[in-house]
């Protein structure tokens, strides 16, 4: 995964920073790294490594919590990278940020995740805490970090605003869990009908990765009329070249073992996911899956990054020798509109309704994407770059405004 100080550099090369911009901009503001010692409810204490990133003090540092067995440091600084760009091109009033805790999940009970969540927020709990604080953090969900945990944390703060994904019981939206998947989809037939000039309706899709985000954008495009024909998971797949039916697909998954795809109809993998043909390819799993071992396989027109990172530096640079075109980090911001959306409804009794949230996700999300396509006609660089260049030119336009 390309992190921030690589895109920063290629950013300078288009526009015009100070050594002493350049220097502020480089660096994140923040890390910091806390073990936590938990205590499992079959008797095993065990040593968890946390972390913490936030970028700058533009705003409140904005992203996910990540629980996984291989999340790290440079993982987490790579993330929040992403998020800082994500949080300039769709301008928001956040920092980018993200949070991680190296533990792992598999040996978790439900008991296990909640004395987790505790923990954790105990000891970030100076910086969760907003009330007049200049640097502070909100949370969020993201891999293995569920609602109902940023409700716990909501709950235990006894701030509304500390997280977001919540359940709306506790400050939290209706529209919230499906806003990834929902700006993925949106942003795919706006290029499609849009851009291309053609229609969404009967294009194959490929999707790799069927949880929050992978799910609903299937969804959405198979209720769009697009023809969704492999879909893969951490355990397999699935491939109908009449198109799956995803609200059978649905209840399968709800019913099988892992929530998995696996054996709903003809076995697919990742590898011949990422070989066979389809107009549209999304991957909404992890970062780094398109490399360049398999970016000459690859046989689509069009990528839509519904997941951060899926595609490395040399993988995106075969793939535009190929003259594919990505969409990158704006297909997938959908998730972190929403949550202004939330914060900004916060403590309001009328109730939002979904379609209130898909109308604010599809404003912010389309006219900043109109920008990202200007910027890269009027510099020739395709759309990765361009977003990159706008963010950078964004954040350079803060710092000069507020000086530092």
């Amino acid at each position: 995964m390309l992190g921030y100080p690589e895109m920063l550099a290629l950013a300078a090369e288009y526009v015009n920073i100070k050594e002493a911009e350049y220097l502020k901009l480089e660096r994140p503001l923040a890390n910091i790294n806390v073990n936590i010692t938990l205590t499992l409810e079959n008797g095993k204490t065990i040593l968890a490594p946390t972390y913490l990133t936030l970028m700058n003090e533009v705003g409140a540092g904005k992203g996910g919590l990540r629980i996984h067995k291989n999340v790290s440091l440079e993982e987490v600084q790579s993330l929040a990278g992403l998020m800082e760009i994500k949080c300039r091109i769709t301008e928001l009033p956040f920092a980018g940020a993200k949070a991680g805790i190296c533990i792992n999940t598999e040996d978790l009970t439900t008991k296990d995740y909640e004395k987790l969540i505790f923990l954790w927020a105990e000891t970030y709990k100076p910086i969760l805490i907003p009330r007049n604080k200049k640097y502070y953090y909100i949370t969020a969900c993201d891999v293995n970090s569920r609602p109902w945990m940023m409700s716990k944390i909501v709950r235990h703060m006894g701030d509304y605003q500390c997280a977001t994904s919540k359940d709306p019981l506790d400050g939290g939206i209706r529209g919230r869990p499906p806003a990834t998947g929902y700006g993925v989809a949106n942003i795919t037939k706006f290029y499609i009908e849009n851009i291309s000039g053609e229609s969404i309706k009967g294009k194959t899709i490929g999707i790799q990765g069927f949880g929050n985000v992978g799910g609903w954008t299937a969804r959405y495009l198979y209720e769009m009329g697009a023809k969704i024909t492999a879909i893969t998971d951490l355990y397999g797949g699935v491939y109908n070249e009449n198109g799956i039916n995803i609200p059978e697909l649905l209840k399968y998954t709800q019913k099988s073992n892992n929530n998995s795809v696996s054996g709903f109809g003809k076995e697919f993998s990742n590898e011949e996911l990422f070989s066979a043909h389809f107009d549209v390819l999304i991957p909404a799993a992890l970062e780094d899956q398109i490399t360049k071992k398999n970016a000459y396989n690859i046989d689509s027109e069009l990528i839509i990054c519904a997941a951060n990172g899926p595609i490395t530096l040399k993988g995106q640079e075969i793939l535009d020798q190929r003259n594919i075109t990505i969409i990158p980090g704006i297909a997938n911001a959908g998730g972190v509109i929403a949550s202004n959306f939330e914060l900004m409804n916060a403590g309001d009794p009328k109730v939002v309704e979904i379609k209130d949230v898909q109308q604010y996700i599809n404003k912010k999300q389309i006219s900043n994407f109109k920008d990202i396509i200007r910027l890269s006609k009027e510099l020739q660089v395709n759309l990765f770059l361009a977003e990159i260049i706008l963010a950078i030119e964004r954040r350079l336009d803060i710092l000069r405004a507020i000086g530092f």
